[in-house]
């Protein structure tokens, strides 16, 4: 039987793990949503230098230079709104065959999906209610970015159309699997990129006192490059799983999974599979 605080940390696992075509597809989503902040970020610091150089005797020069910069952001930002979109929808699509069980629903999903979530209702009632009513008008501008000629609107999209699409997406998911009696997957709950590089929060190894002498001693690792790398040493009287939980968490590198030792023997090893891993 799991305690409680053993689930509390599969939970945590599961949330930065990748290792399905839904939450690879949903991770890419939130990826292109990132760098959609990202540049929007680096677009209005660029703006900022603009007002400051007014002065400068290169004025002109370096306005010129800033002003293209910005056009080509505002390029990457339509690119990066748009793969949201189109990505986020796939996963979506891909969340409604799972949770309908029906391989034949993404061919005509604003007929079919009606018919599971709220049988004998009309599909255009369906439709017009929150959320479903979101989720369509996500699903038109989907097949807009793939299937029409692209305006300058379409090219340009405003950015908050990234952050609506993941909101709205995970609505409807979350939606359609509680009307049709099932859980819905844990990767929908996930809000960030399921990985960050750049180094680990665990910079160095600690040890409880009296630890090391306690010959049940506690030792919990993550595995990075296939190298075991001890994360903190506890006596046996602690429950491990809370640090668990705090690595698969708070961890900023891709690891392929983490390891809890009882004296010299392994006592449990989960495996993840992260971004990067």
């Amino acid at each position: 039987m799991h305690t409680n605080t053993e689930v509390a940390a599969l939970k945590a696992i599961q949330k930065r793990a990748v290792d399905s075509q839904f939450s690879h597809l949903w991770s890419d989503a939130l990826f292109a949503r990132e760098q959609t902040r990202n540049l929007s970020t680096q677009k209005q610091q660029i703006q900022d230098s603009i007002l400051e150089v007014k002065k400068h005797e290169l004025a002109e020069i370096l306005i010129s230079r800033y002003e293209a910069e910005i056009q080509q952001i505002a390029w990457d930002i339509g690119s990066y709104i748009r793969w949201t979109v189109v990505t986020a929808w796939m996963a979506f699509e891909r969340a409604m065959v799972d949770a309908t069980s029906s391989s034949e629903l993404s061919r005509d999903l604003p007929t079919n999906l009606p018919k599971f979530i709220a049988p004998g209702i009309k599909k255009d009632v369906f439709w017009a209610a929150p959320p479903w009513s979101e989720v369509r008008q996500i699903q038109q501008k989907r097949n807009k970015f793939v299937h029409r000629d692209l305006e300058t609107s379409d090219l340009f999209p405003d950015v908050n159309l990234a952050e609506d699409t993941i909101r709205i997406l995970r609505k409807g998911i979350k939606e359609a699997y509680k009307k049709i009696g099932k859980i819905s997957p844990i990767w929908v709950e996930c809000d960030e990129v399921p990985r960050r590089l750049g180094g680990s929060f665990c910079a160095a190894s600690t040890s409880q006192t009296g630890a090391d002498e306690d010959p049940q001693r506690l030792q919990i690792t993550y595995v990075h490059g296939g190298r075991d790398i001890t994360h903190i040493t506890l006596r046996s009287d602690n429950d491990p799983w809370p640090v668990v939980e705090e690595i698969a968490i708070q961890i900023r590198i891709p690891i392929e999974a983490i390891r809890i030792y009882k004296g010299e023997s392994l006592w449990r090893e989960i495996p993840i599979t992260m971004r990067g891993s």
